[in-house]
């Protein structure tokens, strides 16, 4: 086989196929949202409420979202949250099409589309380890891989369509694009497992409860939260700082910084591929390793010199997808699965949080201080979480510990 791991399975090559068809639509939808917005208005404020409409279900909704995920069969809601975004697409762009269109109904559907989002990143969260249970760091890698790939194409190719097709039809594209994965997840038959269904409300905020409870009451899981966070809160709102730095600062023309991004995201894909290779290495192990990489990368921007920004990129973007897929698969061998979705859901909440506080303050320190002071802040604070790490359960993070401690949760464990 031309092919070996992960990738020589038919299941998982369809399945990561949909899924990459699906986010080269959403890189085009990512690029044509803000520029319809501002076609509209030509306001950048409007451009920023749009930008708010899209963040705030990740925030809102990522816990409630969990819970309902753990009662509903993984197939039905991918499926649904599929269809349901293919339809918000088109109507965006058959209101436009038809001269309809106001920005009002553009923050609606813009947030409509986010609600999509959340819940099929969920499903997708807790389906992984069903469809692969002996092969999940390899699935997520794959899958992360995949991802990264569209980051760095999706734009070059939403920038040749956008030059030669108007807003409406590249909407009319991306909602195609979401029937892709849905035609080929019914050849990777992922489970249609019956978990009970939603019977109350007060059902499902017991989940969501239950799914806190579980989190809270594993030291594991409290540590690896308080990392991500503090580690989402010292560089998630970096980028910013990173553009304003090369444009302003150092004076690096449009094209530059476009390659210096692309650089960003090859540094992204290395970072998916290293984790299988390195699986020998203990999770807790692999997690501080990668935020060793990450702060190396965001420290290489204190040194004033422009051929040091892609290499800072580069270094930081492998630590940071690394760090990525270490949390992913720790949450998924510390969970069983019929929890997964209340509990990743509680704790994309718990993280989410940190982004729009990381945004803000690096973004008001860099206007008043300028961008060496925000880098400086960003390495200060990133300090912390490896202080946590080598200090807490993660770093000593075993599969023996793990599964007695799920095996002992699990039996007092509330439905």
């Amino acid at each position: 086989m031309a092919l070996g791991g992960i990738w020589s399975s038919p299941r998982f090559l369809f399945y990561a196929t949909g899924s990459t068809i699906n986010n080269l639509g959403n890189q085009l939808y990512f690029l044509v949202l803000p520029l319809l917005v501002y076609s509209m208005t030509q306001s950048a404020l409007n451009m920023s409420v749009m930008a708010v409409c899209e963040a705030l279900p990740q925030v809102l909704l990522s816990l409630f979202a969990g819970a309902l995920v753990d009662r509903l069969s993984r197939r039905t809601v991918i499926f649904a949250a599929l269809c349901f975004q293919a339809f918000c697409c088109a109507l965006i762009s058959t209101l436009f099409s038809v001269g309809l269109l106001e920005v009002w109904m553009l923050y609606l559907l813009g947030t409509c589309l986010a609600i999509g989002q959340v819940f099929l990143r969920t499903a997708e969260f807790a389906t992984i380890p069903a469809m692969f249970p002996d092969r999940k760091l390899e699935a997520s890698a794959g899958l992360s891989s995949c991802f990264t790939a569209t980051t760095i194409f999706g734009p070059l190719l939403a920038g040749i369509l956008i030059a030669a097709f108007e807003y409406q039809t590249l909407l009319i594209i991306n909602a195609l694009t979401y029937f892709a994965p849905i035609l080929l997840c019914l050849i990777t038959r992922i489970p249609h497992e019956s978990l009970g269904g939603v019977r109350s409300i007060s059902q499902v905020l017991i989940d969501t409860r239950n799914g806190l409870r579980w989190i809270l009451d594993s030291r594991i899981l409290v540590s690896i939260a308080i990392v991500m966070g503090l580690s989402n809160l010292a560089d998630s709102g970096i980028l910013t700082v990173v553009l304003f730095h090369l444009k302003d600062e150092l004076a690096m023309a449009d094209n530059l910084i476009s390659y210096v991004l692309m650089v960003n995201g090859l540094g992204m894909l290395i970072g998916t591929i290293l984790p299988p290779r390195l699986k020998r290495l203990a999770r807790g192990k692999m997690m501080l390793l990668a935020l060793l990489l990450n702060n190396f990368g965001v420290a290489l921007f204190l040194i004033p010199v422009a051929w040091i920004a892609p290499i800072a990129l580069f270094i930081g973007s492998i630590g940071g997808m690394m760090l990525h897929i270490s949390y992913t698969v720790m949450i998924q061998e510390s969970v069983p699965n019929e929890m997964l979705g209340r509990v990743n859901g509680a704790m994309r909440t718990l993280i989410a949080i940190t982004f729009p506080l990381s945004t803000s303050m690096l973004g008001s320190i860099t206007g008043f201080l300028g961008s060496e002071t925000a880098f400086l802040t960003a390495v200060s604070l990133s300090i912390l979480p490896l202080l946590i790490i080598l200090k807490g359960p993660v770093y000593r993070f075993s599969q023996q510990q793990l599964n007695e401690e799920v095996v002992n949760r699990s039996s007092n464990m509330i439905s």
